[in-house]
């Protein structure tokens, strides 16, 4: 019952964050975030309690050492594949087309990148949390790769953290307050706003509706 009270208050500080996160960062140029990834988080958090509660029921239980030690690995794998591809994403994204200034999210990847790091030193140097402290370090190194990244309009797509390639974006319109709206074609979120600097506007929208109307012709990559 400990743990249970400890993992949900742990969430939600995360929502509350997220939330945080939300309001400071709709006030800057890039991408606005909306309410879909709260949706995601939430959902991934009652998988994992599922999952633990599950394996619990079939003598695994996350807590002991042993178990705990793998489960922390394979978080740190996770985060460290993360890293790796957003890198691959950006080194094989095209030429870049607009530089739009760092990434909205980089003061807050920078400051996650260095509590990670910080967290992870007496982590590491402890025997019976250093699996943790593993983790800890590629969390960091992934936060630190997001922070290098910028807001970017490339061969291949735009780029605001990750890169949401031409093949996916379906629409393109202005809206107040130059923010533009793409629609997706799929996946969970099924539209991305982005707040332009004014005289980035215009240009922003022709690059988009060049690309997109030249991706039509083109086969589907996925």
């Amino acid at each position: 019952m400990a743990f249970f009270w400890y993992m949900l208050g742990g969430f939600s500080l995360s929502l509350l964050a997220y939330l945080l996160a939300i309001v400071y960062i709709r006030r800057r140029d890039g991408i606005r975030p909306g309410y879909t990834g709260l949706v995601v988080m939430c959902i991934s958090m009652g998988g994992y309690l599922l999952v633990f509660w599950a394996l619990r029921r079939f003598g695994v239980d996350l807590l002991h050492r042993g178990q705990r030690d793998i489960f922390w690995l394979t978080l740190g794998f996770v985060w460290l594949g993360l890293a790796v591809w957003t890198v691959h994403q950006r080194h094989s994204s095209g030429a870049l087309l607009m530089d739009l200034g760092p990434s909205p999210f980089y003061k807050l990847n920078l400051a996650c990148g260095v509590l990670m790091a910080a967290v992870a030193i007496p982590s590491v140097l402890n025997p019976d949390s250093r699996a943790q402290g593993v983790t800890y370090i590629t969390w960091s190194a992934w936060s630190f790769v997001m922070a290098r990244g910028r807001f970017e309009v490339r061969d291949r797509g735009v780029i605001s953290g990750g890169v949401l390639p031409w093949h996916r974006i379906a629409g393109c319109v202005a809206m107040a307050n130059n923010i533009v709206s793409l629609t997706l074609s799929r996946g969970i979120q099924r539209t991305v706003d982005f707040k332009l600097p004014p005289d980035r506007r215009d240009e922003f929208i022709q690059i988009v509706e060049n690309r997109k109307c030249a991706n039509v012709a083109r086969p589907d990559p996925a």
